[in-house]
């Protein structure tokens, strides 16, 4: 919904507001070198957070970054976290609030983050 230079309008978003996510919760402290965005948006030289690239709380380090000596600083920018056990909140495009647990299906994520997939998702 918010990419870069988006006109992006409720008509657009085919699979329904409760379908679709528009923010989620993240954590300031990333990858040793930097800070993320904050909730969905973008940050400087980043493209924003992906429910779909890598789950919640995924704190592993990419190879060139050094390992996190406290174990709680994402492994990425783009990644989604939160202070919760299990996973984050995320604020669906209908106004709702919902719990997203960390060990949700990849497809599901993905789904979660498209506009116009044609998938109804359920219970998640």
């Amino acid at each position: 919904m918010f990419e870069d230079n988006s006109f992006c309008r409720t008509r657009d978003v085919t699979d329904g507001m409760s379908n679709t996510a528009m923010m989620a919760e993240t954590r300031k402290a990333c990858c040793l070198n930097g800070n993320n965005a904050n909730w969905y948006d973008r940050g400087y030289t980043q493209t924003g957070l992906t429910l779909r690239n890598n789950p919640p709380n995924r704190f592993e380090r990419l190879p060139y970054n050094p390992p996190s000596t406290t174990g709680d600083v994402l492994g990425d920018w783009t990644n989604t976290g939160s202070f919760h056990t299990g996973g984050i909140h995320i604020l669906m495009a209908d106004g709702s609030a919902r719990f997203l647990n960390q060990n949700t299906n990849v497809s599901i994520r993905g789904n979660l983050e498209s506009i116009a997939d044609g998938q109804v998702l359920g219970q998640f």
